[in-house]
């Protein structure tokens, strides 16, 4: 009985069903209730050993973690409609945003499913499965055999894009909302509530017809013995005795994650708003580091800067947007509420800088550190002693460290400075900008050097 749940934890069976529980709530607009990206984090985690054996269900994978980010950025996209926007502009940017995250999930979760649904078809001809070519009853009574794997994929594309049109059909009626002259309205924008529970109305059909046949589903190849098993003897053959592969694949993920949080880190305005708020970088690295866990030794304590850094910047950015709401740069000068305001917002702010530089220091030298001395050199080959060439090689990798953490250092005394300088040099922040740029090109160029040698030393191997 315990080698059989062995065998079953191939595949997280319950992780599956609570992400479907996650993706197949109705959405309104981008306000979604039940949060998609949780819902792409348990099922990338659920297939992630399948992953390992399969092509197919690793470009899925993939697919869905950039599903991942988009989720995320529908929530974070909340935030600047009822934060940022003005009441007279948040429905034409429910609807902006709505049509571009319905863009973003169709050119990603189509060829998700597809790509899924072959690896699943696949591995069950490799490995003597029956359940995913079960024919469906409906098409036996038609006198023509469709599988039920087949089904489920045309269900689901199906269901994705119905899930599409319902979210942003409705939005449509904002285009309405006023007349050239800025005065009349139309009653079509006055019925935009009753569009969308409509909308909602035609969601849940779908949902629950798609729900019922996708769990149906993952029951029907869970009691699939024989092919569960014989996928749990690959993954023990291919993966279990070669540790170093998920680790390689882990140590890709996290070095997206990471390059993604750079890329983020120089704080870009408009309007005088930071448009690239720090809270997503210091995100960025928590997954990360999440992601690389169990490769990689310290890196909790790294979490634990990058959450701080996470909770400091998020207080800072509040204060940023309270403070640029209600005053201006001159106000501070003139008006004791606003210096207060603006006195406080820089000592967090500050705070925050150091905090980042920490954080930086410590990805260098706790993570990528790791990532140098455990997973690049050379394989011995022979009676061959490498050692004295894998010290150089370290020692040469090592060195690339110092570079991002100095342009990092950099960057936060040109930001710290040019808080202070508000009214007197404005154009510091972009002085800022470019040093940040010039920290996120030399750290992206160091993940992608330790990359290359990753690969190196395992095709050798």
């Amino acid at each position: 009985m315990k080698d059989d749940r062995q065998k079953s934890s191939i595949v997280g069976w319950s992780g599956l069903i609570w992400a479907l529980v996650f993706l197949m709530n109705p959405d309104i607009g981008i306000f979604d209730i039940l949060p998609d990206f949780i819902g792409y984090i348990l099922f990338c985690v659920s297939i992630a050993k399948i992953a390992n054996i399969d092509d197919r269900v690793n470009e899925a994978r993939g697919l869905l973690q950039k599903m991942l980010y988009v989720g995320i950025a529908k929530f974070l996209a909340l935030f600047v409609i009822f934060g940022l926007l003005p009441p007279t502009d948040r429905s034409v940017g429910m609807l902006l945003f709505a049509f571009v995250f319905t863009v973003f999930e169709l050119v990603y979760l189509l060829p998700a499913i597809v790509k899924l649904t072959d690896g699943i078809i696949y591995l069950s001809v490799r490995h003597e499965g029956t359940a995913a070519y079960t024919p469906s009853v409906r098409t036996i009574k038609h006198g023509y055999k469709r599988t039920i794997t087949e089904k489920v994929r045309r269900l689901s594309i199906i269901f994705v894009i119905a899930k599409a049109i319902c979210r942003t059909l409705p939005e449509f009626a904002s285009l309405t909302e006023q007349t050239f002259d800025g005065t009349a309205r139309s009653s079509l924008y006055l019925y935009t509530d009753l569009f969308r529970a409509l909308a909602i109305i035609v969601e849940l059909v779908f949902m629950l017809i798609w729900f019922i046949l996708t769990v149906r589903y993952i029951k029907l190849i869970k009691r699939d013995i024989v092919f569960i098993g014989n996928l749990e003897q690959q993954y023990d053959a291919e993966i279990r005795s070669k540790p170093d592969r998920p680790a390689r694949r882990a140590i890709k993920a996290a070095f997206f994650c990471f390059g993604a949080a750079v890329i983020l880190t120089p704080d870009l305005y408009f309007d005088g708003i930071n448009i690239l708020p720090d809270t997503l970088s210091a995100l960025s690295v928590i997954l990360g580091l999440w992601i690389v866990r169990k490769f990689i030794k310290g890196w909790q304590k790294v979490t634990v800067i990058a959450s701080v850094y996470a909770a400091v910047s998020a207080v800072a950015l509040f204060l940023d947007y309270k403070f640029r709401f209600e005053f201006y740069p001159e106000s501070i000068l003139r008006d004791i509420k606003a210096y207060n305001l603006y006195a406080a917002y820089c000592g967090v702010r500050g705070v925050s800088e150091l905090v980042f530089v920490v954080l930086v220091f410590a990805l260098l030298w706790i993570i990528m550190k790791n990532i140098i001395t455990g997973h690049t050199g050379f394989v011995a080959v022979g009676a061959l002693d490498q050692s004295e060439k894998i010290r150089v090689l370290h020692e040469e990798l090592s060195k690339r460290l110092i570079i991002p953490a100095v342009f990092a250092g950099l960057s936060a005394l040109t930001d710290i400075v040019s808080m202070f300088l508000i009214n007197t040099a404005d154009f510091v922040w972009l002085i800022e900008f470019l040093v940040s740029a010039l920290f996120a090109f030399f750290m992206i160029r160091l993940m992608m050097g330790i990359d290359e040698q990753i690969e190196y030393k395992y095709m050798l191997a």
